[in-house]
């Protein structure tokens, strides 16, 4: 599971291009295949903080 966050639609963007690249980085170090793509329901949460 990959796991992003920002506070624009740029930074989860970039964040969540990060968090691809580790991930396949970490495949490739130890020899895994990456897993393709899932077909299941997510769940997003989107939380606005107000700030002070």
């Amino acid at each position: 599971m990959l796991s992003y966050e920002g506070r624009t639609i740029e930074d989860l963007k970039h964040d969540f291009e990060d968090s691809v690249d580790e991930y396949l980085e970490i495949c490739k170090r130890y020899g895994w295949t990456p897993e393709k793509t899932s077909k299941e329901y997510y769940v997003y949460t989107v939380i606005k903080f107000k700030d002070k």
